[in-house]
Parts: structure tokens; sequence; C-alpha cells
């Protein structure tokens, strides 16, 4: 692109699939109100590991002088539950040198390259699976229906000797939110490097069991549109400000309108918001939504 431009990655709250038309969006609303164009690269399912390196590989080409530098970088950053690994299917599609090939944008383009690696997640809520265990005498662990990689020895006489299986995944998933606190370190130091502005909005809180890490006192608090994103996310902030979810977890345009408020502010002004601390009702243990 060679005129200025937004980039914005984020998953279906960004990619708004609950809309009507695609110009509610907040970042086309962004976009007519700042007059500036937006490169949205969000895909409704992507996990924050995977917009973090779409981010950083285009910034990397931005380095190389590949494409001009964007005047704002926007974040949405989603739960952690989500973790994925790449589709067999999608093998020789990933080209070396072609940014395009590198990167998935729109409805269907993330599902199409990523394999869900934890299934339990997306089909009972945090509650049912502790009833489910007080029920049934069974731990955690045991209950736990991720994805398994099966592990097969041969032999060339007598073919099969072995097979065996593990599940894979943290199913506390505190290994994944110290990784994206990383990330975030990560992309917070190559923007300061290139000078390009980073605004990050966070929709969930981090897991409060990693707080004491001490890579999360390192992250720049000023980088965030949530000023007290430690304690509160966005998702619980919407739903005590009332707005409509057409499809009972994605929010309607209302919603869109008050997130490109909020973020325009951030960019002219540096202004912070703060959110609700206090879980709402309707805010489940397990944020995520069925795509399936």
């Amino acid at each position: 692109m060679k005129n200025p431009y937004y980039l914005v990655n984020g998953c279906s709250f960004t990619l708004g699939l609950e809309l009507n038309n695609n110009s509610m969006r907040y970042s086309n609303i962004l976009s007519a109100r700042l007059g500036i164009a937006i490169k949205d690269l969000s895909s409704e399912g992507k996990s924050n590991k995977v917009m973090y390196e779409e981010l950083y590989t285009v910034l990397l080409n931005v380095r190389a002088g590949d494409l001009p530098p964007p005047k704002f970088v926007i974040w949405q950053t989603t739960d952690n539950y989500r973790q994925y690994i790449i589709r067999s299917l999608y093998s020789k599609r990933t080209i070396p040198g072609n940014l395009n090939s590198q990167i998935v944008t729109g409805q269907k383009g993330h599902s199409a390259k990523y394999q869900k690696l934890e299934y339990w997640s997306i089909h009972k809520s945090l509650k049912d699976y502790k009833q489910y265990c007080l029920s049934n005498g069974i731990s955690c662990e045991e209950l736990y229906t991720g994805v398994q990689l099966n592990f097969t020895t041969w032999d060339s006489e007598i073919g099969l000797q072995n097979s065996r299986s593990h599940f894979v995944g943290d199913y506390t998933r505190i290994t994944y939110e110290l990784e994206h606190i990383r990330n975030i370190f990560s992309l917070q130091a190559l923007c300061k490097e290139m000078n390009i502005p980073l605004a990050i909005l966070n929709y969930y809180e981090p897991d409060k069991k990693i707080l004491k890490d001490k890579m999360v006192a390192n992250l720049d608090d000023s980088f965030f549109i949530i000023k007290n994103y430690k304690h509160g996310g966005l998702y619980n902030h919407l739903l005590w400000r009332g707005y409509s979810r057409p499809d009972g977890f994605h929010f309607d345009a209302d919603a869109h309108e008050f997130k490109a408020d909020i973020i325009y502010d951030f960019i002219t002004s540096g202004k912070q918001i703060e959110v609700e601390t206090e879980s709402h009702e309707d805010l489940e243990d397990y944020p995520v939504f069925n795509y399936t």
C-alpha cells in the first residue's frame, strides 16, 4: 500500500460477522472518520499468537523496505483458549517472499489454515466441566478432551510395531498466558524501534495467576487502550453497557460505534478508558464462540 494506512488485526470481534454490512465494522468507521485506509487482517477464530506473528511479519517487511510503514497498528486481542497447529492440507501454500501467502484474512481464512488443538472450551462451560468431574468422581486431567497425537513405530518386516497417543496442550492455559505476555512485549519493542504507534485493545483480562510474573511488570501500559487492562477486558465492559448481541455472543453495530470512538480517542489524543472489573452475570467462564 503506497498511501497512508492503519494496520489492524483481530478475530471475529474485528471482522464483524454479526453485522449486516462491512461498513459497520469499527475498523471501517475509523477509516471513514480519519480519512485513511485500513489494512484489516482480521479473521474469525484467530488466536493471539497468530495475530502477533502476522503483525510482526508485516512490520519486518516494512523494516526491509518492502512496505511503507503504517501510521498506527491496532491489535484487538482475544482469549487464550485458542491454540492451533497448521493443517497438513495447507502445505505448499506458504511462499517465502510472498507476504500475502503468509497472512490469512477474512471469513474462513483462518480456519482454512489452522486446526484447533483444544476442543473442550468450545463445547462446555467451565461450570459444566467442573460439575461433570464432581458427578463422575474424575479429575480435570482425565476429562480433558483436547487433540491427541498418535506416535507409531514401523518395522520393515512386521509392519506396525508400536503405537501410543498423548494429549497435547496446556489445559490450565498458563503457558499460553505467559507466551501472550512475551509476544506483547516483543511487538511493543519492535514498534518502539520503528517509531510506529501501537494500540492494544484487550477483550479479556489476563489470568490473575500471571500478574505476579515479572514479564507483566515490564509491559508498557501506555500501549493499552484500557488503562486497567490487567483487571478488566472490553467484553465484560460491553456487557455492562448493555450492547446487543444478535447471536448471543458477538456485539452488534452499536458496540462497533463505541469501539471506534475509544480507538479514535486513543489514536488522536492518547486517551485511555477504564472498564468494569466486576464480572457481569452473562460473562461465561469459557468466553469463546463455537465456530464448528
